[in-house]
């Protein structure tokens, strides 16, 4: 008996969504104000930079 049956409430963590993600979907609803719009761009811009940031410093380290 596989452990998933003996235990129905374990689930899956859910996958965190990306800013691009969040971009991306916002971008597709015309009623998405635009505020709301520009601030996930500005901070999927920001989340971008820190990542290519944190792979710069990775890299430099090595």
């Amino acid at each position: 008996m596989s452990l998933w049956r003996r235990h129905p409430r374990v689930r899956e963590e859910p996958r965190p969504v990306s800013s691009v993600e969040v971009l991306d979907s916002k971008l597709s609803d015309p009623t998405a104000p635009v505020e709301d719009v520009l601030t996930t761009f500005v901070l999927a811009a920001i989340d971008d930079f820190a990542a290519a940031e944190a792979r710069l410093i990775d890299f430099e380290i090595d």
